[in-house]
């Protein structure tokens, strides 16, 4: 299955300008006052402000994205192997569900909140 990935951040809103160095296990994204990672086993081209990926996945295999902050100046490194990255993800999942089963909002975006956290 063909699948795209495109990742443009916007510091402080998109007041602040920034640099993306494509290097090591994918790309730093640094802004005078913050900087942000994007580790990947996806192959990653410049993309004005960020960076963009078109790649195919087969059947058993698994693409891994993992955004995070990181220090000025630093070289994204690896992604974190396979097993690891799905325990990271299992973990966010069964935290939003045990946060989203307290809420007792019932207003309509509800459904989509729940929606969007459930694996």
């Amino acid at each position: 299955m063909a699948f795209s990935m495109e990742c443009h951040p916007a510091f402080n809103y998109v007041r602040n300008t920034h640099e993306a160095e494509i290097a090591g296990g994918g790309v730093g994204f640094h802004s005078p006052e913050q900087s942000l990672g994007l580790s990947t086993n996806v192959k990653l081209n410049r993309d004005w402000d960020g960076v963009v990926a078109e790649f195919t996945i087969q059947e058993g295999e698994l693409a891994v994205f993992v955004l995070g902050e990181m220090e000025p100046g630093a070289v994204c490194n690896d992604p974190s192997p396979e097993a690891e990255v799905l325990d990271m993800f299992k973990s966010t999942v069964a935290d939003w569900m045990q946060r989203l089963s307290k809420r007792t909002h019932t207003g309509p975006w509800r459904e989509v909140v729940q929606h969007s956290a459930s694996p």
